[in-house]
């Protein structure tokens, strides 16, 4: 395996954290470990190749020879995706394909004779994220673009909370939606203490080190369902305990009430937040058990799941 030419065509650049997760960090601790892996220049001759986040240089990367490796996230069953119409139509002309969560390889296995499932790394800067004393309850969230849409299926429970709990709920994410709106308006329109926050990794890290709490809330829907955990397991990472909606992704790689809380409806929102908002052992307990299940998905550990891919696709 060490003598062959592994390439990654990156979705984006160093701070994206799907980039660094499901590629740049990959590589990187392959490179440790002694084998040719590198992000992949245009034209470059290789021996595999994975194209991260869509079939973007399709036709390019396999006129050079190689085994060709789609790594798909979550944009083949969202129709509004940029990239939803190039990843259907190049499906078919790829080796394998690697699903970024359990619902979607199910799809993508009717479509596909190659497909595996495997996890985003966890980025090892969460895990050495160091709890940092403070005042009050502090709930934190992260996301991209128009992720705080999703606060829409838990807001009327935070509200609700809020008349019972003193708490600020810390949202990190970039000033403008995809339609040139400020969230930080959004943000301060929420009906309880919401605290508004640029995005950028340093930010995200400073507000995890302060949480006492995180939430990743999601529409119930197929689209949603066919997203990774990379977001609820970075949460447990750093040791922080997490309620989730119950979507298959997360409930994958969770166990309700011992490391993490599962909530579908409003009742179970409330209850999941109310417990871990008033009881301090709570929260320590499942943050602890989070960070050691977290573990499971290290750097090293998803290194070796794509090695074991490598080894079944590689050219013979």
């Amino acid at each position: 395996m060490k003598n062959l030419k592994i390439r990654w065509r990156l979705h984006g650049d160093e701070v994206e954290p799907t980039t660094r997760q499901r590629g740049i960090n990959v590589y990187r601790e392959l490179q440790r470990q002694g084998y040719d892996a590198d992000k992949w220049e245009t034209g470059e001759a290789a021996d595999i190749i994975v194209l991260q986040y869509g079939m973007r240089l399709l036709d390019e990367a396999l006129s050079t020879g190689a085994t060709v490796v789609t790594d798909i996230n979550d944009q083949l069953f969202a129709p509004h995706h940029p990239y939803y119409k190039e990843t259907m139509a190049g499906l078919q002309k790829v080796h394998a394909v690697v699903a970024g969560s359990p619902r979607l390889a199910e799809h993508l296995r009717r479509l596909h004779p190659f497909v595996r499932m495997i996890e985003e790394a966890v980025d090892r800067r969460y895990f050495e994220v160091e709890r940092k004393q403070h005042k009050g309850i502090n709930i934190v969230w992260m996301g991209m673009h128009d992720n705080i849409v999703y606060f829409d299926e838990i807001d009327r429970v935070l509200a609700k909370l809020a008349a019972e709990y003193h708490f600020t709920v810390h949202f990190v994410c970039p000033p403008i939606d995809g339609f040139r709106r400020s969230n930080e308006a959004k943000v301060n329109a929420k009906p309880y203490s919401g605290q508004f926050h640029a995005w950028t990794m340093d930010t995200l890290l400073e507000q995890m080190a302060l949480a006492d709490i995180a939430v990743t809330p999601l529409f119930q829907q197929e689209w949603t369902w066919c997203k990774c955990a990379n977001k609820m397991l970075s949460f447990m990472a750093t040791g922080l305990p997490v309620v989730a909606p119950d979507v298959p992704s997360y409930r994958a790689v969770s166990q309700h009430g011992s490391d993490s809380f599962l909530a579908y409806t409003d009742d179970e929102w409330y209850d999941a937040l109310s417990s871990l908002l008033r009881d301090a052992k709570l929260r320590q307990r499942v943050g602890t058990s989070a960070r050691l299940k977290a573990m499971h998905y290290s750097i090293e550990g998803i290194g070796g799941e794509w090695l074991n891919l490598f080894t079944e696709v590689r050219p013979k």
